[in-house]
């Protein structure tokens, strides 16, 4: 009789830890969503210190605060990082994570699209430092370049999946 109405012992803890996951997943969506604009605008993550609320906090904690202004869920977040939780995910380290993790999925739909695709070109390049009379310090550049070529024209959807390639024309 309980268990169909939904009053059994742990009932309460159950609402309270589906409150707790359900808050964690939307601090995370906001999370996973400032580090791609950060990426996406090629911004610095870090400043000098990674204290909330601080001068020379750099980028990232400089916007989750600025998110924390407008958003409950953030203010939420932030008055939890700033008084008593110790878990605030907005460290470094997560920050590397994230980003990490971000790449690794964009890693993987190139290569799914490469995979996909029937022409493909790499091209790789070395620059050294000149600073530095070290030949083991510089950059390699790794250019990759494919043409996925839809099956049906119905499939180009008026050049929207050309537009991924600059300079690529249908004859």
């Amino acid at each position: 009789m309980r268990l169909e109405t939904n009053q059994t012992i742990d009932a309460h803890q159950q609402r309270e830890l589906n409150k707790e996951i359900d808050h964690w997943k939307q601090v995370m969506k906001r999370l996973m969503a400032s580090v791609q604009f950060l990426a996406q605008q090629s911004l610095a993550f870090r400043g000098h210190t990674s204290t909330l609320y601080d001068k020379n906090n750099g980028n990232f904690l400089k916007l989750i605060e600025m998110l924390a202004k407008f958003d409950p869920i953030m203010a939420d977040h932030v008055n939890r990082a700033t008084t008593t939780s110790k878990r605030h995910y907005l460290s470094n380290r997560i920050q590397n994570e994230l980003i990490e993790c971000m790449a690794s999925s964009v890693l993987d739909s190139i290569i799914s699209a490469v995979k996909e695709s029937k022409y493909y070109a790499i091209m790789v390049d070395f620059h050294s430092n000149c600073l530095l009379s070290s030949f083991s310090s510089g950059f390699t550049n790794i250019v990759l370049q494919f043409i996925v070529i839809p099956l049906k024209i119905s499939e180009i959807d008026n050049g929207q999946n050309l537009r991924k390639f600059k300079g690529y024309r249908l004859p």
